[in-house]
């Protein structure tokens, strides 16, 4: 028996090579479905195919013999894998009745989903994560301020009053700004939005992150001249450029939540490369007209931006408008592939 291994397979296992078997001959492919790798195996003449989970596949223990360098060959049964059974939602099924090219697509558009699955679960996790810091916002640096405003500041500030009984306002004022001014600042202001900051920027490489996946995920399957790599443009901007000039895809560029998207990254590259600071004359003209077009950032006292409280949470669920909206146009099929790229030929 043989199993012909698929790329990714065959990486994990460093396998070799196989000898022809023309009465038991099996193709195996790796795969990634929320966030756990399974081997999809299918027969090569009936194409009945099962699905098992991937881990301890190339350990000692899990080994079973898929041509590796200085191994044996297929003699263990594919049950003697560490996990045999796959999960509910994932299950042996067949492609018989379907030509090789329907069941290659039925193949294709589950890999597709499997990733979409998997981009789309990160992104509710990070919504989560943003709600969380939010959260933490509110209650533990909010608290913290008011315990140290309990123990410390109003200690002080009727000390002052009985030391000095006639002392005015204004200079209370002072005495209470010199004292617990930076204090205050930090806990009501630095902490917070250096926190939204850091989510802020997380929001975006993540996004980032999930286009450079499913442009990966194309130039696996369709080698084509061009790469992600070869293109000069950077980030999310070489993404589209590759989804819509190298595979055709028709990118939602001029949609609303891309180009909100594009606002959020004049933000972010500001705060990454600059910090929160805005000065007169530092080039910040584009920032300052993003900004006043973004209902949860502002320009705030002392020229600092300003994330509130819905920032990230809005940057989410912008993004999660964009990336159904891109899944909604990108080819689920070697024949939507092919049909595409020979459209615009």
């Amino acid at each position: 028996m043989i199993l012909r291994l698929s790329q990714n397979l065959a990486k994990k296992v460093d396998a070799g090579s196989l000898k022809p078997n023309p009465f038991a001959d099996w193709s195996a492919h790796l795969f990634t479905a929320d966030r756990a790798q399974y081997v999809i195996v299918t027969n090569t003449t009936s194409l009945y195919s099962v699905v098992m989970r991937g881990s301890g596949i190339a350990s000692d223990t899990g080994q079973v013999g898929l041509g590796h360098k200085g191994g044996p060959n297929l003699t263990a049964s594919l049950g003697d894998l560490r996990h045999p059974r796959p999960p509910d939602n994932v299950k042996a099924f067949s492609n018989a009745g379907l030509d090789s090219e329907d069941a290659m697509s039925s193949d294709y558009d589950f890999e597709l989903e499997s990733l979409k699955a998997d981009i789309l679960d990160r992104l509710s996790a990070l919504a989560t994560y943003a709600e969380l810091m939010e959260k933490a916002v509110d209650s533990v640096i909010e608290g913290e301020w008011h315990q140290f405003n309990d123990e410390r500041v109003e200690p002080a500030a009727n000390a002052w009053q009985d030391a000095y009984p006639d002392m005015g306002a204004e200079l209370f004022d002072d005495l209470y700004e010199t004292t617990f001014g930076q204090d205050r600042e930090v806990f009501t202001r630095f902490l917070p939005q250096t926190l939204r900051h850091s989510v802020l920027i997380s929001c975006y490489s993540f996004l980032e992150q999930s286009l450079a996946k499913i442009c990966k995920f194309y130039e696996e399957r369709r080698p084509h001249d061009v790469k992600l790599s070869d293109l000069r443009h950077k980030g999310i901007f070489q993404a589209e450029r590759y989804l819509s000039a190298v595979i055709h895809v028709p990118f939602p560029a001029s949609a609303a939540p891309w180009q909100e998207i594009l606002k959020y990254n004049v933000v972010r590259n500001w705060l990454v490369h600059t910090g929160p600071e805005v000065a007169d004359g530092d080039n910040s003209s584009k920032l300052q007209n993003v900004v006043a077009q973004l209902h949860a950032i502002e320009i705030g006292e002392g020229g600092l931006v300003q994330l509130f409280p819905e920032a990230c949470t809005s940057l989410v669920e912008t993004i999660g408008k964009f990336l159904e909206s891109l899944f909604a146009v990108l080819p689920h099929s070697r024949r939507e592939l092919n049909s595409l790229s020979e459209h615009e030929s």
